[in-house]
């Protein structure tokens, strides 16, 4: 590598430059500094999810009809706002129309980042976003598109009916969310 004082050239492993006397501590941080730059960075594992309110991670998704961000459905019940971002470099991500799993508590939003690691498909959502080995999305039925304002509004009202409040879905809500709807009305019944 080139001494950082004269430029000529000098084992990384140098006690000392040869030519100029440059302290080999010196020479092994300069060559640090220069493996960083030369070594490629390595792609993001997960993203992150800002929510306004909470920050979560997100995993990356690679499936047969596309590139996708997956959460678990509830993260998504508070939404106000929802911005992706690499976890390296907090660059933003963008995203097209979300989808909801037909038959499971996931949502899937679109998306064409080249610089990230994909989970394949056929394995469990990572522990951290939901519980190990509740959800699989290789048997996952099918997904069903839904605009960012129901996403929203439908996610504010499933949280009230949760919570024991007394609200209603609109009638073209998603499948999944009326399957969410009758079941914790009928465990407040049960109650």
């Amino acid at each position: 590598m080139p001494c950082p004082d004269c430029g000529r050239e000098v084992s990384k492993r140098a006690l000392m430059c040869p030519n100029c006397g440059l302290k080999g501590e010196i020479i092994e941080q300069a060559a640090k500094k220069l493996e960083e730059k030369i070594k490629p960075k390595e792609p993001d594992r997960c993203v992150f999810a800002d929510f306004g309110k909470e920050i979560c991670r997100a995993l990356p998704v690679k499936m047969s009809d596309g590139t996708f961000i997956v959460l678990p459905l509830e993260k998504t019940f508070g939404l106000e706002t929802l911005i992706f971002t690499y976890a390296s470099t907090n660059t933003a991500i963008g995203y097209g129309v979300p989808e909801v799993a037909l038959d499971r508590p996931l949502v899937r939003f679109p998306i064409t980042a080249t610089n990230l690691t994909f989970a394949a498909a056929d394995t469990n959502i990572c522990s951290e976003l939901v519980q190990p080995n509740a959800v699989k999305m290789d048997d996952a039925v099918g997904w069903q598109a839904i605009q960012p304002m129901a996403l929203k509004n439908h996610g504010k009202i499933l949280l009230r009916i949760k919570t024991g409040e007394d609200a209603h879905l609109p009638p073209k809500a998603h499948p999944y969310y009326r399957k969410l709807e009758s079941k914790w009305k009928q465990e407040r019944k049960a109650k």
